[in-house]
């Protein structure tokens, strides 16, 4: 599957879980615009879907060279373009044959601090 010219594979072996992460709206707008790589040593694509009719957007985390889907973020905010009130990571999903729960949440945690630049925890 190709998205924004990278080719991409979903998740090979997905497992879920719930997930109650805060989020401030300047990181909500963080995982929305994602992340492209510009050079080998970026090791990550992040990309966010459209919000679907609920408002919960899928956040997805790919290696960049190999284009294999590592992680996959539900965040529900609200429905318009004004997030005042922050959103949430309410579910995450993971490769189980790569990753524990654990594992997958300390990931995601460090991709959203480290290469998108996220404070996480809700601040107003």
């Amino acid at each position: 599957m190709e998205v924004d010219g990278h080719n991409v594979l979903p998740l090979a072996d997905p497992d879920t879980a719930s997930w109650n992460l805060p989020l401030s709206n300047t990181d909500y707008n963080k995982l929305i615009k994602g992340f492209e790589p510009q050079a080998m040593e970026d090791k990550w694509l992040c990309r966010a879907d459209d919000p679907d009719t609920q408002g919960i957007v899928v956040v997805h985390m790919y290696r960049s060279w190999s284009g294999e889907e590592q992680i996959s973020l539900a965040v529900a905010g609200d429905l318009n373009e004004n997030i005042t009130n922050g959103a949430n990571i309410v579910e995450i999903s993971w490769d189980k044959s790569r990753l524990t729960e654990r594992e997958a949440k300390d990931l995601a945690f460090n991709i959203c601090k480290w290469i998108l630049g996220c404070q996480l925890g809700f601040v107003n």
